[in-house]
């Protein structure tokens, strides 16, 4: 599992700094060849990580991440079509294998929790991808 693995926690970003970090975070991450050259995975996790940077905690059940990110009617049946769930499983590996290699070793960590749903997990500890601490107020 990614948090055991990196030792994630709950986590919110309290600085603009902070923020900024966890989206250059994002972008490192999307543009590493286990994103890149997708298009569902990518547009999944920047979702997720943009709703739980604003609090929109309640955008990240399975039913409205299907109609929002997936164009999915609203009266889907989350049984019968389980992108969601298999989307998230697929990014959640993508993001274990992406902090398994060497060269990111400092970076900040975030990833999702399978536990609680999507939402965001990070170690504030950690650095920025630039190799700087991230800023605390």
């Amino acid at each position: 599992m990614v948090e055991e693995d990196l030792h994630l926690e709950d986590w919110v970003p309290a600085t603009d700094a902070e923020r900024k970090a966890v989206y250059g975070q994002l972008d490192l991450m999307l543009e590493s060849p286990l994103f890149c050259h997708s298009k569902r995975y990518p547009n999944f996790l920047r979702y997720l990580v943009e709703q739980a940077l604003n609090g929109n905690e309640a955008a990240l059940k399975e039913r409205l991440l299907g109609v929002t990110v997936f164009h999915r009617s609203p009266d889907y049946d989350t049984n019968q079509d389980t992108v969601v769930r298999l989307t998230a499983g697929e990014v959640r590996k993508r993001i274990a294998q992406y902090y398994h290699q060497p060269e990111h070793a400092g970076q900040l960590c975030a990833g999702l929790s399978a536990a609680r749903g999507a939402q965001l997990r990070a170690n504030p500890a950690r650095t920025t991808g630039s190799g700087q601490p991230i800023a605390a107020d």
